[in-house]
């Protein structure tokens, strides 16, 4: 970008204020943060410009200077505030330090606010992932709630309601700022002051959906409630039913659950049935893997709203065809879900192999070396977990290039730096093929199909 071609995005962001202004917005906030244009100039990792734009700390905060003073010529004293970020979490790149500098310097300019964040691209911990403790940015907004006077939002998963209270309480900031726990429950900002917390669908930060958008589905949907991006969609919406059935719901994993909350609320009488000696299903295995301890917080959700509805629950109970003609409920739901697959591999053999389903619920069973054939979300987690419980070497085998397939990048990001850790894991995929003739002559104590 030339100087003169500056001037010109001055010019639009300008614009873009004065007419969110005229739409009636009571205030506009600038986003100066994520790498973004606002604060690649004024970052001294991505702003390597000579001109009167660069250099120096004031160069480099000229950009938002001439935003800011050009916004001021056409709404006045109308609210701006602006996102930065507490630290970009890139040697060279803005730290907690400059980031007062810089929100001090933003409060002379007349900014309303400081909404603060962190990260740039791949935005690791700009949106916190299951694999961050929640309220992972706290810190950073409270670093410059004491350098200004002016108000402080924070961000990043703070959608559990005791951190919110310490945030404000501690004077950590003035101001939380949700956005993927409104994606999970629009409802939220009316359940929590009616104190309807058992109530509230809280955001599991698991990306799936919403951050982790691929170019071919751009709509936001959240893997909580199916109702996202969905909300005028009538097959979507939950109606009371005219007559009261008695609904029979097979499997109680977390298809099973959230079908007979949603039958429940529909009026009907719901007995669900599962063959385990618990309800939870697949969410109960995904749980053990290390950074998904959150989605332990569905299947609590899913009981509450159950007892709520009171849904009549029937575990250790394997539904067969008699039981269908015998019990004679008016509908019956089938929500059993999926079962392992073993692929056909010439030498393996049945009492070494191992599903990933009896890996996590029996980990002591894992010999001092394992094969997980599979290096996707599953497999990679499954990794994961082995190495948490116990020290076993373990071989990935994946045809893909790269393991971890099938998660959001973020996420995958964080996985494979813990893997990186352990020096008894090994990969081999495609980039590594020709490791594979090695392979097939090495007999696993353990075998684990992900």
């Amino acid at each position: 970008m030339t100087t003169g071609e500056v001037a010109h995005y001055v010019e639009y962001f300008a614009q873009a204020i004065w007419r969110a202004k005229q739409a009636g917005f009571d205030s506009v906030e600038l986003h100066g943060a994520h790498g973004y244009l606002i604060c690649a100039f004024m970052s001294p990792l991505t702003n390597k410009r000579t001109d009167r734009y660069g250099g120096s700390f004031l160069g480099r905060m000229q950009f938002i200077t001439e935003i800011m003073e050009r916004s001021r010529e056409r709404v006045g004293d109308y609210p701006i505030s602006i996102r930065i970020v507490g630290d970009e979490c890139r040697d060279g790149g803005i730290d907690p330090h400059l980031s007062v500098r810089i929100a001090r310097y933003l409060e002379k300019l007349g900014v309303a606010a400081i909404s603060v964040s962190a990260g740039m691209y791949p935005y690791i911990r700009t949106v916190p992932n299951t694999y961050h403790k929640k309220g992972v940015n706290l810190y950073l907004a409270e670093n410059i709630r004491d350098a200004v006077s002016i108000p402080v939002m924070a961000a990043g998963q703070l959608s559990s309601p005791d951190i919110q209270t310490e945030a404000i309480t501690r004077k950590k900031a003035d101001v939380i700022a949700l956005g993927r726990a409104l994606i999970a429950d629009p409802d939220y900002p009316n359940k929590l002051p009616r104190g309807d917390l058992d109530d509230i669908v809280y955001c599991i930060a698991c990306n799936k959906g919403c951050h982790d958008r691929t170019a071919g589905e751009r709509a936001v949907k959240c893997m909580l409630n199916v109702q996202t991006d969905r909300e005028t969609q009538a097959a979507y919406a939950i109606k009371h039913a005219e007559r009261t059935q008695q609904v029979m719901v097979a499997g109680a994993g977390p298809a099973g659950m959230e079908a007979a909350r949603v039958v429940a609320l529909q009026g009907h009488n719901v007995s669900l049935f599962d063959a385990a000696g618990d309800i939870g299903g697949k969410i109960v295995q995904s749980a053990l893997a290390p950074g998904k301890e959150s989605y332990l917080d569905v299947l609590a959700y899913l009981r509450r709203q159950l007892a709520r509805l009171q849904v009549k629950i029937y575990t250790g109970r394997r539904i067969t065809q008699n039981d269908i003609i015998d019990l004679a409920y008016d509908a019956i739901v089938v929500a059993t879900g999926s079962v392992d697959k073993t692929p056909a591999i010439a030498g393996l053999v049945p009492g070494k192999m191992m599903s990933t389903e009896s890996v996590f619920s029996h980990p002591e069973r894992v010999g001092d070396r394992a094969v997980i054939i599979g290096g996707g979300d599953v497999g990679a987690e499954l990794a994961h977990f082995i190495m948490s419980v116990r020290k076993v070497e373990i071989f990935i085998i994946d045809p893909q290039e790269h393991i971890a397939h099938g998660m959001p990048q973020d996420s995958r990001i964080c996985l494979l730096d813990e893997l990186k850790t352990d020096t008894q894991l090994h990969i081999i995929s495609r980039r590594v093929s020709a490791e594979l003739i090695t392979i097939r002559f090495f007999i696993p104590r353990t075998v684990a199909s992900a």
